[in-house]
């Protein structure tokens, strides 16, 4: 897979005539979860059914950030995007950086000059709810009406729903914030997952007899609630059992957010590598106890109650 980071507008119109023939998938694509892979999978096999040349524009940040200022979260990070694209299959994947200027594009001159003229796309394919242009103006049957004298065929891929609810990028960070992990897994399509290296803590987790993995907090990025997670951690490509607190250690009057893993079944020196956790479900709140003791028979049990979920 091509992997084009745009900075701005000049950046895209240096990619007039690179992609004959192309099939476009549109959208902002943070979470990347069903109802967004549902697009990408509709492109990749359009192109293929067609010798077209699959294409996945995206943003790279979000445009409330540009117009408001407002820091939304992402659910995922710019590579792990770019890691579910390439693993739907997806030919070349364009990441475009919202600025003032892209946001005073008109409707007509995205369709015109970004779509047919750089892109020279023949299918697009967006969600129900797709918006472009300025002042979001455009929408789908927009879209298709400026598409269908240029002969951009315009597909619209229909809401994709879990538990009778609308899959969004809004809703999946509300679970995730609470702490919902499996209903979020149903929306994303995978357990929600961070990266990050490895720094070093304190060790009162090896003094406690279950040493911890502290993970570099990631920047812009959305993390759960606070709380102790059945997860998985991946080192080195593989992937262990483990468990995961995230927030603060009020037991230890540390109370500055982090977070901190226990593998399961693993030893060895993790500090400085780059690891990820995978977060499938919510043990417990955090909890302060009067006394260490307390704290250390609270950590055995989460171990056992992590064991048998792993089945180890």
């Amino acid at each position: 897979m091509q992997i084009f980071y745009l900075k701005n507008e000049k950046n895209l119109r240096e990619l007039k005539g690179r992609f004959p023939h192309t099939a476009v998938a549109l959208g902002g694509f943070d979470a990347m979860h069903i109802g967004h892979q549902a697009i990408i999978q509709r492109v990749v096999d359009t192109a293929k059914q067609e010798g077209l040349t699959s294409v996945v524009y995206f943003f790279s940040n979000q445009p409330r950030e540009v117009l408001f200022g407002e820091k939304t979260p992402h659910v995922n990070s710019l590579e792990k995007r770019v890691e579910i694209l390439e693993a739907l299959g997806v030919e070349i994947a364009i990441a475009q950086t919202i600025t003032p200027e892209f946001l005073q594009v008109s409707p007509e001159e995205f369709v015109k000059e970004y779509l047919k003229e750089i892109l020279d796309a023949r299918f697009v394919a967006a969600g129900f709810n797709y918006r472009f242009g300025r002042s979001g103006k455009g929408d789908i049957r927009l879209l298709r009406g400026l598409g269908e004298p240029l002969a951009i065929q315009v597909c619209e891929v229909p809401c994709v729903m879990t538990d009778g609810e609308a899959v969004s990028s809004t809703r999946i960070r509300t679970l995730i914030s609470s702490g919902k992990m499996e209903e979020a897994k149903a929306c994303l399509g995978r357990a929600f997952e961070l990266s990050g290296k490895v720094v070093k803590g304190n060790q009162f987790g090896r003094e406690l007899g279950i040493p911890t993995a502290n993970l570099e907090f990631p920047e812009g990025l959305l993390l759960p609630g606070f709380g102790v997670y059945l997860t998985e951690t991946k080192v080195d490509g593989v992937w262990y059992p483990s468990m995961t607190n995230v927030g603060e250690k009020p037991t230890v009057a540390q109370n500055h957010s982090g977070i901190e893993s226990h593998l399961l079944a693993f030893s060895g020196d993790l500090y400085g590598k780059e690891i990820a956790v995978r977060f499938h479900k919510k043990m417990r709140e955090i909890i302060r106890f009067d006394a260490l003791e307390e704290l250390k028979r609270q950590l055995a049990d989460d171990r056992q109650t992590a064991q048998a979920y792993f089945a180890i």
